[in-house]
Parts: structure tokens; C-alpha cells; sequence
């Protein structure tokens, strides 16, 4: 069993039903949640640059951020019948770099249409992301980002992160595919 699944099982245990959590509406997402996604984007586009591929040497000017995030079994507001449930981001994320959100609409009809190609360029790269997974102190995380740079070109990764004091850190990756 890899490292990534034991982790997963591990925050599934320990939050089975959103505990910790008050309930929350389908698409509201907490403050929590965005402090964690902030530390994950700044982890994986350090300086403005992509730090997990390409050698650390491809700017982003514009990061796309899908607005609509997925809850999976690990994500402390997911019960069995709200995985796969989606909520919406808004513009709440502070951030280096610049971005916009896109629905996840618009990005599948402009992917169809422009077929990866010149259109792809508008910005540097699509990133999605899941709900966040938290232990019972709030004191470790667990999301799953992808990011999309075009044909042939993305990743998936699940980040395990923990807070020392009021900071959220990256303390690891697991790569879970690449294209």
C-alpha cells in the first residue's frame, strides 16, 4: 500500500463525518480551507514559477484556477453521500501570482474548441482542486491538486500539510500522475 493511500485512510478514519466542522452549505467553502490552498499554490509556483516540473525555469504570468472544487472521501465536510458534491471558490485566495477563476464549464468548451493549442496560451496553466481533508485538531491537511499546462502536459498530486502556529507548510507530495 503506497504512502499517499495510508494517508488517505488515515484523515477517512479520522473524520468519517465532517467533525470539527460546523455544516456548512454546498458551496461554502471556510476560511481554513483557502489558508491551506494558499500555502499549496505558493508551494507549487514558488517565485512565480512551476516548481514541480520543468526544472523550476517556466514563469507563470496567469494562473487559472477552476472555480468549483470536489469533495472525496477524505475531505473533512464529505459524508458518504456528499462525495463527489462540488462547491464553488471564489476569489478569496492570497497569492503571489496573479490569477483568475474560470468555470469549469468554460474551461471544458475552450479545451474542446481550441483542441490544447494556440488558445491553451491565454494563461499558464489550469489548476483544480479538492476540498481539503483535516485531522481532528486542524493541526494537519490533505488536498489533491491538478495542474493542466496544456497537451500532454499536466499533473496530479495529493499534498500533506501541517500548521505551526498560524502557518500552513507543504511537508509532502506525492505525485500521482503526470502527463
Amino acid at each position: 500500500m503506497s504512502v499517499a493511500t495510508v494517508l488517505i485512510l488515515i484523515l477517512a478514519i479520522h473524520c468519517p463525518d465532517g467533525a470539527g466542522h460546523a455544516a456548512l452549505g454546498q458551496s461554502e467553502i471556510p476560511a481554513d480551507e483557502y489558508a491551506v490552498y494558499d500555502a499549496v499554490i505558493a508551494n507549487m509556483f514558488a517565485d512565480k514559477k512551476v516548481t514541480f516540473d520543468f526544472g523550476g525555469e517556466v514563469t507563470v504570468k496567469l494562473l487559472m484556477v477552476v472555480d468549483r472544487t470536489v469533495a472525496y472521501p477524505f475531505s473533512t465536510v464529505s459524508s458518504r453521500s456528499q462525495t463527489g458534491v462540488t462547491s464553488v471558490l471564489k476569489r478569496l485566495f492570497h497569492l503571489s501570482v496573479d490569477y483568475v477563476l474560470v468555470s469549469a464549464e468554460q474551461e471544458a468548451k475552450r479545451r474542446d474548441t481550441a483542441r490544447y493549442d494556440n488558445q491553451w496560451h491565454a494563461g499558464d496553466g489550469r489548476v483544480s482542486l479538492s476540498r481539503v481533508g483535516f485531522d481532528r485538531d486542524h493541526r494537519q491537511a490533505l488536498v489533491y491538486m491538478s495542474f493542466y499546462c496544456g497537451a500532454l502536459c499536466g499533473h496530479g498530486f495529493f499534498l500533506f500539510l501541517t500548521k505551526t502556529g498560524s502557518e500552513w507548510r507543504v511537508d509532502k507530495k506525492f505525485q500521482v500522475w503526470i502527463s
